[in-house]
């Protein structure tokens, strides 16, 4: 299969028209985090939901998928987004909040994936990722061209930091207080914490296999 890049390309231009970076108006009592991760052709994505005053885990799903779109940094939305649609579609209690493990505007171009899946299933949505491809670090903001994209947060105290930007239909500071509310106790907000985990396990159930 010939991939498009320029097709891609324009595709992004119109979705890139309707991201909303605005307050969250929704109250919630759920938040589900999204994992993926690639292993040989294989794409793995987990997905899990907490409650998030008890933060005790609702429930999990998982899809393993054969991967469509090469690995190119510029198209992460393209190639992961439509297997975390897949996973969070799958779940039995609709998401209500969703936080993602990539980027959101913290992006070139200000699509991460976090973005591609809060505009896809219309759900506010946060990223957070454990390293920096863009921006420039002040204080505790991330900038892109003198403009604040995201947050840097410290979650443990020998841990390195966790950046947070919000993806679509949610504020930069309310993207940062839920992250710091759901990340007590590991480096990673709890719901990407056992989702990661269970991205490990899953892995290394396939390369068993091979």
């Amino acid at each position: 299969m010939t991939i498009q890049y320029k097709q891609l390309k324009e595709i992004e231009k119109e979705l890139l028209k309707g991201i909303s970076i605005k307050k969250l108006e929704d109250e919630f009592n759920t938040i589900t985090g999204v994992y993926t991760a690639t292993t040989g052709i294989n794409i793995i994505c987990v997905a899990v939901t907490i409650d998030y005053k008890t933060k005790e885990k609702i429930e999990t799903e998982f899809k393993i998928v054969v991967e469509e779109l090469p690995y190119n940094p510029n198209f992460i939305p393209f190639r992961e987004g439509p297997v975390i649609i897949e996973t969070l579609k799958s779940l039995k209690i609709e998401p209500e909040l969703i936080i993602v493990a990539g980027y959101g505007t913290i992006n070139k171009y200000k699509l991460g994936v976090a973005s591609y899946v809060g505009l896809m299933l219309k759900k506010p949505t946060i990223s957070v990722s454990i390293k920096l491809n863009y921006g420039i670090i002040k204080n505790n903001d991330v900038y892109f061209k003198e403009e604040i994209r995201g947050k840097i947060l410290k979650t443990k105290e020998f841990a390195n930091p966790i950046f947070i930007s919000p993806g679509h239909n949610i504020d930069i500071n309310t993207s940062l207080d839920i992250t710091k509310e759901i990340s007590t106790g590991v480096k990673l907000p709890i719901p990407l914490f056992l989702a990661h985990k269970k991205i490990i396990k899953l892995r290394d159930e396939i390369n068993n296999k091979i």
